[in-house]
Formats: structure tokens, sequence, C-alpha cells
């Protein structure tokens, strides 16, 4: 892939994500002045059981799809006549059974079960949307795919004004919330007809049963990147009496999402030249891997500094001295942001290669020691419990996929 190509494409990508994570942290401090502490931590509450059902909705299909498509650009509409229709059932199974954990966790703030089955109605839009999206980046389209992220992001943030302009309640965000979805998938839906592919939705079932086992390992890890943001977040809202502490780290994670566009922008771009280079021209890959860990170490070292000095005072300035509380657990997340930075080298990777199974069974130990540390550290530090496990997670996953991918690398270079 030219230079130039690479560069227009990780300028669109970053540029739509630094606007779309700046106008989703206006977003998040409007919300949380407007609800307060315990009003956010309901909502991030509802928004990671969104995140967990878009994994199960997804099921890996998305990461596949990249690959196999950047591999074969031809074969898009092959793989959207397979998969829409699958997405729908996946979407509605996902729904149902995150539904059900939710009444089974049997929250003691009972806004969380009632406003659950409208949070949820968010996976259906935002599924479909994960598979036109990952078709235009296969494509290398990523302008296109930067507009959609735009105009989701933006809707979202008119609809909360209208919303503390009449002065509604936490429904309304939620339902504003799955209309911005469906905004999302109609605005890829269309950029996707005008390149001459057809949406529909057919039956496959020999299909999907040769599909799904290969998209699992996917899944697996998609569900694992979910643990480093949303199970703490679950099971603090569970496990800690005091209502405000789920709103002091959702804000706190908010803040290192935001300075996570880097490393996703560069994974992002990088991942069709990994998937074509990785049959083809495995020393080439080798090199590549190798230089985007370099820089994205050098970055995440400035990154996590910075936020680690400042992190504190941002928070009290955007969210307002309520949300104080919050600057400790950030200095300890910016660990876990360094070594983001640097798992998203082997994410690129990993989503490029054949090693499935591999991925499944080291994911698995990762989730494991994710929730092993929140169901100990929680009872005991609160939050500042669900920092640490975020901690140990994400190097737990950096070391664990480092040593899978340099492995790989070695035998085939």
């Amino acid at each position: 892939m030219p230079i130039r190509t690479l560069a227009v494409n990780f300028t669109s990508i970053l540029s739509a994500n630094a606007f779309s994570r700046v106008i989703s942290l206006v977003y998040i401090i409007m919300l949380s002045r407007y609800l307060g502490a315990a009003g956010i931590g309901v909502y991030g509450t509802l928004f990671a059981y969104i995140s967990f059902g878009n994994v199960v909705a997804d099921f890996g299909i998305n990461r596949m799809l990249v690959r196999d498509i950047a591999r074969a650009p031809a074969s898009a509409q092959d793989y959207l006549d397979r998969v829409v229709c699958l997405r729908l059932m996946l979407s509605a199974m996902s729904f149902t059974i995150w539904l059900a954990t939710i009444a089974w966790m049997g929250y003691s703030d009972q806004r969380v079960l009632q406003l659950a089955p409208v949070a949820l109605l968010s996976i259906l839009p935002y599924s479909l949307g994960l598979t036109f999206d990952g078709v235009l980046r296969a494509w290398e389209r990523m302008r296109p795919a930067a507009t959609a992220i735009i105009a989701y992001e933006t809707s979202k943030l008119l609809f909360l004004l209208l919303i503390i302009q009449a002065n509604y309640q936490l429904t309304a965000v939620l339902w504003s919330l799955v209309f911005s979805f469906v905004i999302y998938v109609v605005w890829l839906g269309v950029i996707l007809r005008r390149a001459g592919l057809h949406i529909r939705c057919r039956v496959l079932p020999r299909q999907w049963r040769e599909l799904l086992p290969l998209s699992f390992p996917f899944a697996l890890l998609g569900a694992l990147e979910m643990m480093h943001g949303r199970l703490d977040q679950v099971l603090l809202k569970a496990m800690v009496i005091d209502p405000a502490q789920a709103g002091y780290y959702f804000n706190a994670h908010r803040i290192m999402d935001v300075t996570l566009i880097l490393p996703a922008a560069v994974s992002i771009v990088l991942v069709p030249r990994f998937a074509r280079n990785y049959a083809a021209n495995a020393r080439r890959v080798k090199s590549d891997y190798y230089k985007t860990l370099g820089v994205l170490a050098m970055a995440g070292s400035v990154v996590a500094l910075m936020v680690y000095w400042l992190g504190p005072w941002a928070l009290r300035l955007v969210f307002g001295v309520a949300f104080t509380p919050a600057g400790p657990v950030l200095q300890i997340l910016t660990i876990s942001i360094f070594f983001f930075f640097l798992h998203y080298a082997n994410v690129t990777y990993l989503i490029a290669s054949d090693l499935q199974w591999k991925i499944f069974a080291l994911s698995l130990i990762q989730v494991a020691i994710n929730l092993t540390a929140n169901l100990i550290l929680i009872p005991r530090l609160g939050m500042y419990g669900s920092a640490w496990a975020n901690v140990i997670s994400t190097i737990t996953g950096f070391v664990v996929f480092y040593f899978l991918v340099k492995r790989t690398l070695d035998k085939t270079c």
C-alpha cells in the first residue's frame, strides 16, 4: 500500500475518532452534570451491558470480515449476503441473554433493570452498522466510514441538548442513543448502496455453520477487550453500596478512552495491510509489527505521563468538583493506557492472522484473571479495586499475546 494512502486513511480515521471522542466527552460532561454521579453510574452500567451485547451480536464476524474482504475485495457482496440476517438473529439472542443477566444480577438500584430493555435495543442497529463499516474499512475507504462515526456522535449530542432543554429523564437519553445508532446504520447503508452493494437478509444455515466456528475466536478477543473497561463497571455497580463510585469510575474510564484514539486509528488503518501480507510476505509483516510496536510504545509513554499529571485536574475542570474522587482512579488507569497502546500492535497482527484457536485459549486465561481480580479487589478497595483489576487484565493481555505474536513471527520469518 502506498505511504500516501496510508497517511490519508490514518488522517481520516484519526480525525474522525478525535472529533467523535471530543463530542462524546462533551456528551458525557453534559450528561454527568445533568444526572449527577449516581445517575451517570446507572447510565455507565447500562452502556457496559450494551457493549457486552454488541460482542455477542457481532460474534467476531466483523474482524474476520475485514480480514477476508481485504484479501479478496470482490467477496464483499457474498459476505453481506451471509452476514446481514445472521446479525439480526444474533442481536435478538444477545438482547435476551443480557436482559436476563441484568435481572439475575439483582441490582439494588431498580432503574438498571427498568431501563435495560430500552438500552439493549441499541444492539440491533449497532451490530448491522459494524458489518457495513467493516466492508468500507476492508476496502480502505476510511473517509466514508469516518463520516458515519461523526454523524452518530453529533446526532447523539443534539438529542441530549433537546432532552436537557425539555427536562426529560434517563429514559429519554437511552431512547436517543437507540435513534443515534439507527442514524449510524442508515448512513453506512446508503454509502454501500451507492457503492453498488445490495443489503438483503438471506437465511443460509449451512454457510452460517461454516462461518461461526471461524469467527468465534475473534468473538472471544472482542469479549476480552470489553472486559478491560466494562466488566469492572458492571461488577462495581453490583458490589458497592455507594452509587456514586460507579459514576466516578465511569468518568475516569472515559478520559482513558479518549487517549486511545491514536493507537485505535493506527490499528484500523494497518489491519488491511497486515491481512494482505500475512500469507504473501511474512517478513514484511514482522517488520511492520515491530515498527508499529515501537511507535506505539513511545506515544504511549508520553500520553500516559500527561494523563497522570494532568488527568485529575482535567476531571475537576470538565465534570465539576463533585467528581474529584475520580482523580486517583484515573492515575491508576494510566498504567493501563501505556499497555493498551502496546497491545494495539498485537491486536492488529492477530486480526490479520489465522491464529483463531490460540487466540481463543489465551483469551480464556485473561478473562479468568480479569474476573478473579475484580471479585477479589472490588469488595476490598471499591472503585480503586476496579482500576487495579483493569491494570492487571491489561498487562496480562499484552504479555500473553505478545509472546504468541513473537513466537509466530519467529517461526514464519
